[in-house]
């Protein structure tokens, strides 16, 4: 079964094309990575995932449902888009029990108590958000999406603030979540970060997926904007795929 699969799918805001004509499937329990310099429509094409924004054309299919999913559905997805947004004068484990109470579960200590160990939390979660670092903010929101214990979590650039020991916390994360059958979307511009943990990666330049493949197949495409360049001029390539 495909957790995610993406038709044609494209986003053009002001006449100009932010998503163009994407192709992609995401098999359930794979962790997939889109890879691309800043601009290149990664959050945009996880946004249309999430049903966040309305493709201009094409469709996306999320866990067998056709976006906007389900109540039912959207419950077993945790995201991060952008930044989270938090109440800064509220404790880490108030927020998490407001978002709890807001997806009209029962507030679940265990759950709370368990997002925050994951995230590495357990002894700030009584500290007033407003206190928080933005790297402790990011993990609130890595805490945030999995309070519910998605079966599908997509993640916009985790790494963002982080410093390298939340960066080594953050892989062993996922790969613990893929472990246990969790399928992982992740968006990142550094390959180094997504290599360790992900099954597939797919490269992303102006709004097109333009090279796709295992990580030791991409490995060799790490100075991004030099490679695109080359990759779409060439309009084929060896060993991945190429768009």
């Amino acid at each position: 079964m495909d957790a995610i699969r993406c038709e044609h799918l494209s986003k053009t805001r002001r006449g100009r094309s932010i998503v163009d004509e994407v192709d992609l499937v995401v098999p359930a329990g794979s962790a997939f990575a889109l890879l691309g310099p800043n601009g290149a429509g990664k959050t945009t094409l996880m946004k249309m995932i999430l049903g966040l924004t309305r493709p201009t054309s094409g469709q996306v299919v999320v866990l067998g449902e056709r976006v906007p999913v389900s109540p039912a559905t959207l419950a077993c997805i945790g995201a991060i888009i952008e930044e989270p947004f938090f109440y800064p004068w509220m404790t880490a484990r108030r927020n998490l029990e407001v978002v709890l109470h807001e997806g009209a579960r029962a507030r679940s200590s265990s759950a709370i108590e368990s997002a925050l160990e994951q995230v590495g939390l357990t002894e700030t979660g009584g500290q007033r958000v407003k206190t928080f670092s933005q790297g402790m903010r990011q993990r609130l929101g890595l805490a945030t999406a999995l309070l519910r214990s998605p079966s599908l979590l997509v993640l916009d650039e985790p790494a963002n603030g982080l410093d390298p020991i939340g960066i080594t916390a953050l892989r062993r994360m996922l790969l613990q979540l893929r472990e246990g059958g969790t399928t992982i979307l992740v968006s990142s511009h550094q390959l180094h970060e997504i290599e360790q943990t992900c099954d597939r990666i797919a490269i992303m330049h102006d709004g097109r997926v333009v090279l796709e493949g295992t990580p030791s197949e991409v490995r060799g495409y790490s100075s991004l904007e030099e490679r695109f360049l080359a990759t779409v001029a060439k309009g084929a390539g060896s060993g991945p795929t190429a768009r």
